[in-house]
Parts: C-alpha cells; sequence; structure tokens
C-alpha cells in the first residue's frame, strides 16, 4: 500500500513537473520529489530491516533451544553484501541451519532550511534474559515481555507433567508452547504481536520524522523541507557480536547478555561436545576461552579486549596473547640479578630483555614496537606505530588495535554506569584491576565489589578487598569480566613496581618526550603521561 502510494505520487510530480512555469515552480518540483525518493529509499530498507529482525527473533529461539538440549554447533558461513559481512548462517548437529542479521537503526533527519531536526526512528530491540527460575523468557528494549495478564514469555516450550499412578490415571498435562514475538511497520510506526499476528500492540515510530518548514523570510521564501533520516550505521539491534573461539560460539546479545554454544568439532565419535566445553566448562582462564563482551570507549563505539596482555618472543620474532588474563612477565623481562620484588618496591635488576618480554616503550618504528632498553629519547620519537599492525599469534595485522587516551578515559568514566563497573582484586594470587562489559549482569556464586582501597601504594590491599579463584574467575570470564594484572613497568633494564600498580600504555602520544598510558594502584584508576621509554603493558582490543 505505502509503495503504491508513493508510485502514485511520483506520477502526480511527473504532470506536475510539465506544467512548471517558472524557476521557482521547478525549484519547488525538484524539492519535493527529492523528499519522495529519500522517502522511498528509506521506506524500503526499513522493510528490509523488519524481515531481517523478524528473521534474528526466531534464529535466537533455535539457540536458546540449542542451549538447553546439549545441542552443538557444527559450522558457520559469513553473509557478505558488497563485500562487507552482514550476518551469519549458522548450521548445528540436530536443529535447523538459522540466519543472523546485523541491523540498522535510523538516524535524525536533516535540517531544511532555516527548519528544525527530524526525530530519531525507534528500532526495538528484542533480547533474552535467563530469570531466576533457570527459564529463558523475551525481553523488549531490556524489559521482561510481557502478556495481557502480566506473564513473562518463555521463549522455549515447557514440559508437560507426568499423568497420575494409578489403574485409571489421568493423562500429562500438556506443555506450554514457547512464544515468538513478530514485529512489523505500519503507517511508520512498529507494532509487535506475541499470539501469532492476532493483535498488534503499537512501539515506537520506525523513520525519522522530516525536518520542519522553515519561517518565510522578506521575500516569502520557505525553507526547503528537511530529508527524511539519513540510514544509520550498521548496528546490533539483536547481536552485539558472533564470536567463536576453539571450543566455542558466543553469541552477545544487545544488552551484554552472553550466550554460549559449544562447537561439535574436537569431539569423540558420536558428535557430542567433549566435557569442559561450553557453558560450565573448565574452569581454567586459557585465553582461547575468553568470552568477548561489548565494552564502550565512546557514545557510538565498542570493543572487546585481547584475551591477554601483549607478548614478544625475541628468539621467533614472534607476537602473542599470554595464555590467560593474569600472566605476566614481571622482573622476568629482564635477565641477571636478584628477585627482590617481594622485599621493597623495586624488582629484579637486570642488563638485557629476557627472550620472552611483556614491558614495551611506545612503540616507535626506530625500537621494534618498543622492545629496546635504550634511554634515548630519540630513540621513541615519531608518530605511532601500533602493535596491533603485527600478526599476532594466528591474527593477521591489524586484527587488533591500542585504545587512545579518549578511550580509556571514556571506558574509566564516562560509560553508563561506569563507577560499578571498575575495581581491584585479587584474582588467583595475582593483583590487578577488574573491567566488566557493558549490560554486566554478575554471574551465580561470585559477589564483585566495585572501586577502590581507601588507601593506595600497598601490595596487600588488593587481596584485603577482594579475592577470586581461578574456578570464580572461570565464571566472571564467562559473563565477560577482564582483568589487567599489576605488572609494574621497566625504566630501561629496571623493572619496578610489580604487583603494585598496572602502567598500560594509549596509542595518543604528548610530546617528543612522552605518551599517555593507563595508571592503576589498589586506590585509584587514571591516565597520566610519562616517558616514552618506560616499559609498560599492552592490552590490545578489537572494534564490534
Amino acid at each position: 500500500m505505502m509503495k503504491t502510494t508513493i508510485k502514485l505520487l511520483a506520477l502526480a510530480f511527473v504532470l506536475f513537473a510539465t506544467a512548471c512555469n517558472n524557476d521557482d515552480e521547478m525549484d519547488m518540483f525538484n524539492s519535493l520529489w527529492r523528499n519522495v525518493t529519500q522517502n522511498e529509499a528509506r521506506i524500503n530498507d526499513l522493510e528490509e530491516w523488519c524481515s531481517q529482525a523478524n528473521t534474528n527473533i526466531t534464529s535466537l529461539q533455535t539457540i536458546v533451544d540449542v542451549l538447553q538440549s546439549n545441542d552443538f554447533i557444527t559450522n558457520i558461513v559469513e553473509i557478505k553484501k558488497d563485500g562487507k559481512v552482514v550476518g551469519y548462517t549458522i548450521t548445528f548437529g540436530k536443529h535447523d541451519p538459522i540466519t543472523i542479521y546485523h541491523g540498522k537503526d535510523g538516524k535524525d533527519g536533516a535540517n531544511g532550511a532555516d527548519g528544525a531536526n527530524g526525530q530519531d526512528g525507534a528500532s526495538p530491540i528484542v533480547g533474552v534474559a535467563k530469570h531466576t527460575d533457570g527459564v529463558y523468557y523475551w525481553t523488549l528494549n531490556g524489559e521482561w515481555l510481557l502478556d495481557a495478564d502480566g506473564n513473562k514469555l518463555r521463549v522455549s516450550g515447557q514440559d508437560g507433567a507426568d499423568g497420575a499412578d494409578g489403574q485409571n490415571g489421568t493423562n500429562g498435562t500438556n506443555g506450554q508452547n514457547g512464544i515468538t514475538p513478530q514485529l512489523k511497520i505500519k503507517n511508520d510506526y512498529w507494532y509487535i504481536s506475541y499470539d501469532n499476528g492476532n493483535t498488534w500492540t503499537q512501539l515506537g515510530k520506525a523513520k525519522g520524522e522530516d525536518g520542519q518548514t522553515g519561517e518565510k523570510g522578506d521575500k516569502g521564501d520557505k525553507g526547503d523541507t528537511g530529508a527524511t533520516g539519513a540510514d544509520g550505521q550498521d548496528g546490533d539491534s539483536m547481536f552485539q557480536s558472533v564470536m567463536q573461539d576453539a571450543a566455542n560460539v558466543y553469541f552477545t546479545l544487545a544488552d551484554g547478555t552472553v550466550i554460549i554454544i559449544a562447537k561439535g568439532s574436537g569431539s569423540s565419535g558420536d558428535g557430542t561436545p567433549d566435557p569442559g566445553e561450553g557453558e560450565g566448562g573448565s574452569s581454567d582462564d586459557s585465553s582461547s576461552n575468553l568470552v568477548p563482551a561489548a565494552f564502550s570507549v565512546s557514545a557510538d563505539k565498542q570493543v572487546y579486549f585481547s584475551p591477554g596482555n601483549l607478548q614478544y618472543i625475541q628468539s621467533s620474532d614472534t607476537w602473542q596473547f599470554a595464555s590467560c588474563q593474569w600472566e605476566c612477565v614481571g622482573t622476568d623481562n629482564v635477565t641477571g640479578g636478584e628477585d627482590i620484588s617481594d622485599k621493597n618496591y623495586y624488582g629484579r635488576r637486570g642488563t638485557a630483555l629476557a627472550d620472552k618480554v611483556d614491558l614495551f616503550g611506545w612503540s616507535t618504528s626506530a625500537t621494534n614496537f618498543g622492545v629496546s632498553t635504550s634511554k634515548d629519547y630519540y630513540d621513541y620519537s615519531g608518530s605511532f606505530v601500533d602493535w596491533g599492525s603485527n600478526q599476532i599469534g594466528d591474527d593477521v595485522p591489524n586484527t587488533w588495535r591500542t585504545l587512545t587516551e579518549d578511550e580509556w578515559n571514556y571506558l574509566l568514566e564516562e560509560r553508563t554506569n561506569a563507577s560499578s563497573l571498575i575495581g581491584i582484586a585479587e584474582v588467583n594470587g595475582v593483583n590487578g584491576l577488574i573491567l566488566l562489559p557493558d549490560g554486566w549482569s554478575c554471574p551465580d556464586g561470585v559477589t564483585f565489589r566495585s572501586g577502590f582501597h581507601d588507601s593506595d601504594g600497598i601490595v596487600d590491599y588488593y587481596a584485603a578487598y577482594q579475592t577470586f579463584t581461578a574456578a570464580e574467575w572461570s565464571k566472571m570470564k564467562v559473563a565477560g569480566a577482564v582483568f589487567l594484572p599489576a605488572a609494574g613497568y621497566r625504566a630501561g633494564s629496571d623493572v619496578a613496581y610489580v604487583k603494585f600498580c598496572g602502567h598500560y600504555w594509549s596509542a595518543s602520544g604528548y610530546d617528543g618526550d612522552d605518551a599517555h598510558y593507563l595508571f592503576f594502584n589498589c586506590g585509584k584508576a587514571y591516565t597520566n603521561y610519562y616517558y616514552r621509554y618506560w616499559g609498560r603493558s599492552v592490552r590490545l582490543v578489537k572494534d564490534l
């Protein structure tokens, strides 16, 4: 109906154009025609988005069914459009294949001449969450989706009750069916149904509004009508990310909820995943088992962190990530000397870097990405060269990057609930700083305490504040938590303050001698700047 109306309008405009007698009338025609064509393109985009959103809803329901039935994933294939990944096709051992698409959000309408901005189009975000009863229920924009009686709507069906024993026992009751919400667009508004399309509830506006017409000027001219809101950037309307490692696939939803499905590869003869894979698996903190989770580093950008601190192996000239999040080389970055890190602030004094190092000078081309004991300021001058431009493990160059100073600050102080998403702790005997993802939900069986100790500079205050065993940290990791070990720093070949504080580089220089970095101890965390030749930790990120 909407497309038919536009076609009729187009025909009317063609007839109108042939009747234009002067430039003013032709300008008005051109403005009207531009708005019609923009609206047609916008409607096509919205209808495509709506279709993909309904596909995502059905796919998400299948994912929950797979999780609860101990099925597994056998293959993931990217879906590309114009050379860009727009979704995934995922196959399972027992369930039918599913397709997942990335969504788009509406932007403001453009200004007309002297006209006001159009309002945002609102994209409904349908998701799932596990309630305290262990059952997954549907959510809408972060809130439980309720039926007319105020009941939460189950994602999966419920088993029927057993029949009563006895000579003439009655049959068991039927299980409840899972609900599959549906979306549609009507008269520029979103609607949702959870009874197979019998009834619909109106939600927000689907497309950006036009800019208002400008006031008449002295000569009676009007401002042009603002264009319909432009296409939004690639959004995460339902899935923030779909990531995988050797054992699992991690589906991160818009609210930060992570659903983990095991892979079927590496299984025994019948295709059943080996024990320890998937949800409730191994309690170690191996980097191959890190759950990718979203962290906001600006108002419109999210990242996830690498599985451990960056390491360089001199003998093989290779780069890798630490084997677990709490691993740090510490005083072993240098060779020779006595390890006195537990006796005072300073660590081992040596004469050269060891084979495996993880404390780097600020990255410039003259110092092999900071793998140098030089204290010559000239060696560290020039433009920054990102550590992520190297091949790291099996990841091709430029898979990872370094956060800027502004991004570190946004993560620590400006994102929603920032102060509650950071805290010090001792993890498996290692001191450090915990960062929690957006939409954090603390897992069962552990308690997280945000913030810092009242005093700083004391190594024992990390453990006094809170501790996590390896098994407890495994639960935190599955929920998306990231741990930055307090690895100290290196000045030339002298390593200092291991266990007391953390120094993590940013990509932002300050001047020819200094660069910005993240500092923390048991009492505070903030960004600062200091000598580029100091060796500091590097924790890389990947853009979502």
